[in-house]
């Protein structure tokens, strides 16, 4: 762990631990749904049922890049990233591009996937 990420860890314990009710680090985790579609309709799912997830609903169905730029003063200091929400992010056509640029930050990236291909996505694989 660099200098800077240990930093913002001790800065984070120490007002944690004071009950300081402020703390003075900046995130250590960061949760980022790149995506709120999904290619399957699960039951259980509120994607299937909410309608804040519709393609009607007016919102973005992927995260837009210039977004996720809009994160990445917070990456130097994070130490975990979590590209997963209630969304399928593997069908986020920039997925790879998101994952490398937190990968190249020294951030532990991951994310859930269902892990069902399409048969269109495999006609697409190289």
């Amino acid at each position: 762990m660099d200098h800077r990420r240990w930093l913002n860890v001790t800065r984070s314990r120490r007002d944690y631990l004071q009950r300081s009710g402020q703390i003075s680090g900046r995130p250590l985790e960061a949760v980022i749904e790149v995506s709120a579609r999904c290619n399957l309709r699960c039951i259980m799912c509120p994607i299937t049922h909410d309608t804040r997830y519709s393609s009607k609903s007016g919102r973005p169905a992927l995260l837009q890049r210039e977004t996720f730029a809009r994160l990445t003063p917070l990456f130097p200091t994070l130490l975990k990233a979590t590209l997963s929400g209630l969304g399928e992010p593997t069908i986020h056509p920039h997925l790879d591009e998101f994952v490398g640029k937190l990968a190249d930050a020294g951030v532990e990236t991951s994310f859930t996937t269902n892990p069902h291909i399409s048969p269109q996505d495999l006609k697409r694989a190289p």
